[in-house]
């Protein structure tokens, strides 16, 4: 005779996996080979196992009601981390209209500026650095003296390290609104998990939603440029090539979220250099 096979059946699964299993059988009335421990003698011995079982199918439609019904440290969490997530849904989608606003301002700054560059004869962008007074193209190629000698700048064409850091700001804006996104998935896989009612999250996973959903911080949000109808200001930081990404943490955001205020404080800016659209 062969042994019993090792690691089959409910015996091998975690105990919330036991748990969910052996209610779900007791409430159908289908046996579970062990002594019941969730409806108790008191749920069968007045009317009749049949008569009891029926009235328990009435008061509880499903595992996650049952829980909420009879855990009270269950239910708490759960609330809790509902609330705390419809909080998270609102911060990011403040975060992200931010972003977008941001977005646009960023890439329409950094066209004017390509708009305003002198170029070879084959077309390819060139600047003028501030620092060393060199010609560069755009990916980088320093030229000779002879390359950069009959190259015509207009008074308007925008330094290389103008250029970069504007370039910058439209890729920081392009990354925050991709994890903003990606943050609002798992924020929409949360919720999903949290609405099942056959299948309801531990308390173990509660407590770690309930941590990590607030406890993700977004990367500072904003791309710092704001533009105006003739002109857009750039940073101080720009005349160094450096970044000046100062933006609130998405912490903020929770907290006026929670608040249900809205974020009015100003996005830091570009300021000082001036970048003038180009001549029609």
């Amino acid at each position: 005779m062969s042994e019993k096979p090792v690691n089959i059946g409910i015996d091998s699964k975690p105990k919330s996996e036991q748990d969910k299993i052996d209610l779900n059988h007791e409430m159908s009335g289908m046996p579970t080979g062990r002594r019941q421990r969730f409806l108790t003698q008191n749920d069968y011995g007045v009317h009749g196992e049949e008569g009891e079982k029926k009235k328990a199918e009435r008061r509880y439609s499903n595992l996650l009601e049952y829980m909420l019904a009879e855990d009270a440290r269950y239910a708490r969490l759960y609330y809790e981390v509902q609330d705390t997530l419809n909080q998270a849904r609102r911060a990011a989608e403040h975060a992200l209209h931010d972003i977008n606003k941001q977005l646009e301002v960023a890439e329409r700054t950094l066209q004017m500026m390509r708009d305003n560059a002198a170029r070879l004869d084959d077309g390819t962008l060139v600047f003028r650095s501030t620092a060393d007074g060199s010609v560069y193209t755009e990916d980088g190629r320093k030229l000779s003296d002879d390359e950069a000698s009959g190259i015509a700048f207009s008074e308007n064409a925008p330094s290389r390290e103008t250029y970069n850091q504007a370039k910058n700001s439209v890729e920081t804006a392009r990354t925050q609104k991709n994890e903003v996104e990606a943050y609002q998935r798992d924020i929409d896989h949360a919720q999903e998990r949290l609405r099942d009612v056959e299948n309801p999250l531990t308390l173990e996973e509660l407590e770690t939603i309930k941590h990590d959903i607030p406890g993700h911080r977004l990367y500072s949000y904003g791309v710092t440029a704001q533009a105006s109808t003739h002109e857009e200001k750039i940073s101080p930081a720009a005349q160094d090539g450096k970044e000046n990404f100062n933006m609130p943490p998405m912490s903020r955001q929770f907290d006026f979220a929670r608040l249900g205020q809205s974020d009015n404080n100003p996005l830091p800016q570009f300021t000082n250099i001036h970048t003038i659209a180009p001549a029609l």
